[in-house]
């Protein structure tokens, strides 16, 4: 009780404010700094340009085409060129890190993944999930997607969404 009121709650909530608005903001850097780094290997694939020298050390003088493209990016770009020059955790530079976001391009590109809207289903007879989940595979199957289907969305009723029994862990 001594301490109730000693601390103003508006300041409290003012300073969570900022902190989590810089969060934010560097959230946001960051997702830009991966946008770059996601460019460049895809203009490296579509130009069917080899990624990495025989050299990458930073005295080299071919670094290779990522790397390269990077720092000629970098000097146009003072985020890209901050991020390179700072960062500790992540570059994006390593040759892991290039295998990786060319992986995730090709998955991405190869993957072909549109969303659709199909129809509506009148399911006022049957309403159990076992029911709806009969339905929604049949559709899959009946339309050869089965082998397409990446993801799941329900509204939340227990009877779609519930992971045991619902309609959703069902598919």
């Amino acid at each position: 009780m001594k301490t109730f009121g000693d601390t103003r709650i508006d300041l409290q909530l003012d300073e969570q404010r900022r902190s989590e608005t810089t969060m934010h903001k560097k959230v946001k850097k960051n997702r830009e700094i991966l946008k770059r780094l996601i460019h460049c290997v895809i203009f490296l694939g579509k130009q069917e340009l080899p990624f990495r020298g025989h050299d990458e050390s930073r005295e080299s003088a071919n670094r290779g085409n990522y790397l390269e493209l990077l720092t000629f990016l970098a000097k146009y770009d003072p985020d890209l060129h901050y991020h390179l020059s700072t960062s500790k955790v992540f570059i994006g530079t390593s040759s892991q890190i290039q295998n990786d976001l060319i992986s995730a391009v090709a998955e991405v590109m190869d993957s072909g993944v549109k969303e659709r809207f199909v129809k509506f289903e009148d399911v006022t007879g049957k309403k159990r999930a076992e029911d709806v989940a009969a339905l929604a595979l049949g559709f899959f199957e009946e339309h050869g997607c089965m082998d397409k289907l990446v993801a799941q969305c329900y509204d939340g009723a227990a009877v779609m969404a519930s992971g045991l029994n619902g309609v959703q862990a069902k598919v």
